[in-house]
This record gives structure tokens, sequence and C-alpha cells, in this order.
């Protein structure tokens, strides 16, 4: 959980906490501990990519890996969901498709998919949420 502080806080002299001079409402006035403000995040959580993990491509060798580029993609742990179809008999294959993937590491722009023992053989589509 974030630490947050009001930029309307004066230290008290008999210790070193903040103490609120008035509580304040709005996003902008409230910073988190890394410098942000609440509809900073807030935005994020709003933004949504997409991207496929496809079945080629992938490294050689178990464990299996793929780089893929997701433009705009700047948060290091954004919500990852598959979107899987609305038929019934694909969906199905999506869904197990997916249960191959081990785990996905993200950096700037680029999404790192790896899967321990087998690769998917059923295309996935995914969303990145706050990406």
């Amino acid at each position: 959980m974030a630490l947050i502080k009001s930029q309307n806080n004066q230290r008290n002299e008999a210790n070193t906490d903040w103490n609120t001079i008035h509580h304040e409402t709005s996003a902008d006035l409230v910073l988190l501990d890394d410098g942000s403000n609440v509809e900073t995040h807030l935005n994020k959580l709003e933004r949504v990519l997409t991207a496929t993990i496809p079945i080629t491509g992938w490294s050689g060798a178990a464990p299996f890996s793929i780089a893929i580029t997701v433009s705009g993609l700047t948060d290091s742990r954004p919500d990852i969901n598959p979107i899987y179809s609305a038929t019934l008999a694909t969906a199905l294959l999506e869904r197990e498709a997916w249960s191959d993937v081990s785990y996905i590491d993200c950096t700037l722009n680029t999404m790192t998919v790896v899967c321990f023992e087998n690769v998917p053989t059923t295309p996935i589509n995914i969303e990145l949420v706050g990406g």
C-alpha cells in the first residue's frame, strides 16, 4: 500500500510526523510516496493495451520464450488477462493455451512470455490493463 500525504501538511516541532492542516480530496493534491498523484495512477488503470501471444517464433528449447512488442507499454506490472473468443470451441482451446504460459515479464514496449514446458498451440489474445 502506498504512503499517502497531502501537500498541505506541516511538521509538528514535537515530532517528525506529518500533521494534516486540513483534509484534501482533490486527486491533484494527494501525493504518493513515489511523488506521483492519485490521478496519474487512475489514468494508468483506465489504459488497456492488447497483444497476441503467437504459436510460432518461440525459442528452441525449454524454457521457451518469446519477446513481443507492445507499443505504449510502460508499466512493468500490468494486470494481464486473456480475451477469450465468443465461440465456445475456440475459447476452450485458448484457455488450454493460456495454461501453458508460466509467466510474463514486461518492460518498456516489450513483454516476454515464458513457458516452462509447452508453447501454446492456439494464439492467445490478451489485454494489459494499466500497461
